[in-house]
């Protein structure tokens, strides 16, 4: 289905339970329900006004996902969908928590300019690639069982982040500290960098 342009507000999406591809841009749709669409494989969203959190979880043949421009979504969870391989969610200005969790298959994810204060990304295995250059205001990341991508979060105010305890023992991170599970760490800034207040160890 393709909804382009529009001024109607709301879309209902339950008489179409085989639904494969969706694409929605520059309308006035303010609220759907992608839910209860085990058949999607594809999901475009562009430039509308569409309110609140949208929720893309446990679409087991959803591959391609484009979420752009959206300027009053606030969450967006894309978890636990196994085919797809990349997720673009870029320039949603008020988004602010963002999950890609169990995404067993996703390499590459693009995610600049939103408003994210939390970010999940755990439990990517094959993620290589990600970029979320400026999201200033990420405070949490969650990056268990993604040890790959690690590296690409040294500029921003983190507050805590979570990685697997074989992610930490394997990585050099000079200033975070010895792993105890017992607490938490307290590295210090080093060289200009600013490293997490909290490191987390589940």
């Amino acid at each position: 289905i393709r909804c382009l342009g529009g001024k109607f507000e709301s879309i209902d999406l339950s008489i179409l339970p085989n639904l494969e591809r969706l694409q929605i841009s520059d309308g006035a749709i303010q609220s759907i329900d992608i839910t209860g669409h085990p058949k999607l494989q594809e999901v475009n969203l562009y430039s509308t006004p569409i309110e609140g959190a949208l929720d893309l979880s446990d679409l087991q043949d959803l591959t391609t996902i484009r979420i752009r421009e959206n300027y009053n979504l606030t969450s967006l969870d894309i978890s636990n969908c196994p085919q797809v391989k990349e997720i673009t969610a870029d320039n949603n200005e008020k988004l602010t928590s963002l999950s890609t969790a169990n995404c067993a298959n996703l390499e590459s994810l693009y995610c600049a300019g939103n408003g994210m204060s939390s970010l999940d990304i755990s439990y990517c295995p094959k993620m290589e690639f990600i970029m979320p250059n400026d999201n200033n205001a990420l405070k949490t990341l969650n990056i268990a069982g993604t040890g790959q991508v690690m590296w690409y979060f040294y500029d921003y105010q983190l507050i805590s982040i979570t990685i697997s305890e074989a992610d930490y023992a394997r990585a050099n991170f000079p200033g975070w500290g010895i792993y105890d599970p017992s607490v938490y760490q307290y590295p210090a800034s080093q060289s200009g960098w600013q490293y997490p207040q909290y490191i987390i160890v589940p």
